[in-house]
Order: structure tokens, then sequence, then C-alpha cells
């Protein structure tokens, strides 16, 4: 935790200046370097954060604050933040809903770190000119009510049969075929089904069974 501290606060103070850099840019090639590693750079706050994270968790230091948000405009906002990704490498992001407002009761700052989690994990398998869609619906809930289900898919390499129930085991990394080369540090889908978990929901993934690529599906 200590250290997890001292990376994150000079980080900051990183990445700062390479956004006033990225705004006066004076050419394309500058400003695409300067992007990428303003990409890498909060790729490494993501994984500091997600640290602590865990840290609060095992410690019972994290709570959550819920409010009542439209999950299809919050969804939405959330995936922005991956639109150059998109862009570079030419796949198609989307987010589909049965209904223009499906309200929920969500911890803002969590349920972001769970779509972020789950849509980085879909780009790192999805190769370029490849689909990630957003699905939003609404099923039955416990006690006859209702409840969201978020649905994340995409037409990447699928998930190995004999890795599938372990992806959301902390630190687990596959070993298969070339996923090793980009895989993350194990620790992003275990925070995201601890905080679905601490929402009341549960989430798995599964290979999809009228193309390539996978589904995460949570309910």
């Amino acid at each position: 935790t200590d250290i997890s501290h001292e990376i994150r606060s000079p980080l900051t103070l990183v990445m700062s200046p390479i956004d006033k850099l990225i705004k006066h840019a004076p050419d394309a090639q500058t400003s695409s370097t300067l992007q990428n590693m303003n990409r890498n750079a909060q790729r490494i706050l993501s994984l500091v954060n997600q640290l602590l994270d865990i840290r609060k968790l095992e410690s019972g230091h994290l709570n959550l604050k819920f409010a009542r948000v439209n999950a299809v405009d919050y969804v939405k906002q959330v995936i922005k933040a991956f639109d150059d990704q998109a862009l570079a490498h030419q796949i198609e992001l989307s987010v589909h809903s049965e209904a223009d407002e499906i309200p929920v009761w969500i911890d803002a700052g969590s349920f972001e770190k769970i779509i972020h989690n789950i849509v980085s994990n879909a780009f790192k398998f999805t190769p370029d000119g490849g689909q990630i869609r957003l699905s939003l619906a609404v099923q039955a809930g416990k006690n006859g009510g209702e409840s969201l289900q978020l649905v994340v898919s995409d037409t990447g390499t699928g998930i190995p049969e004999s890795d599938i129930r372990h992806v959301f085991k902390r630190y687990y990394q596959s070993t298969s075929g070339g996923a090793a080369q980009r895989q993350g540090s194990g620790i992003g889908l275990h925070l995201t089904k601890v905080l679905v978990e601490l929402h009341g929901g549960r989430v798995h993934a599964e290979n999809r069974k009228d193309s390539s690529g996978c589904r995460f599906v949570l309910s």
C-alpha cells in the first residue's frame, strides 16, 4: 500500500504536463507520441488504484456510496475514454439498449471500474477491425423487482475452455497460445467480480456460440 501511494503521487505529476503538451503539440506525430505516453501512464495509474482498492477490500475500508442514475447515459459516458483506442485500432465500439432510460442504484466510481476493466479486457483480445458491443437490458430481479443486465461482447480470440472458470481469480493469467503476450496483471477482473458482488449482482464469462469472441454478462 505504501509503495502504491509512492508511485501514484509522482505519476500524477508526470501526467499533468503531458496533458498540457498534447494541447500544444506542434505536429501530428508529436501529438500521437504524447497521447501514447498518456495512455500508458493512465494504465499504470489504473493498476495502482486497483491495488489500493484491493487493499481497502481486504481491510474492510472500501465503502460504497449508492446513487440513482440512468445506466444507459452512464455507460455511454464511461466508454468515451476508449474512443481514441477504438479509432487507432479501427474497432467498432458501440452501446445498445432496449430502453432510453434504465434507472439503477450504483456506486458510480466502483461501477466505472467494473465497465472499464471488462472493456479493457475486450480490447486486449480483439484484433484490429473487430467489434466490441455493450448491450443493456432490463430483467426480472429479486422479490418481483427489476434489475440491469449488461453484456459486453467482442469478436476477439475467445477464452480457452480450460481457463474460463479461472478468469476472475486474482493474479490468474492464461498461458494458452499467444494469450500470455497480451495479459495484464490478473487483478482487474478479480476486482471487477468483487465490486459486482458488492452491488448484489453476479458476473460470468462465456464464449460466443455464434462466432468467435466471448461475452461478459453482468446481472
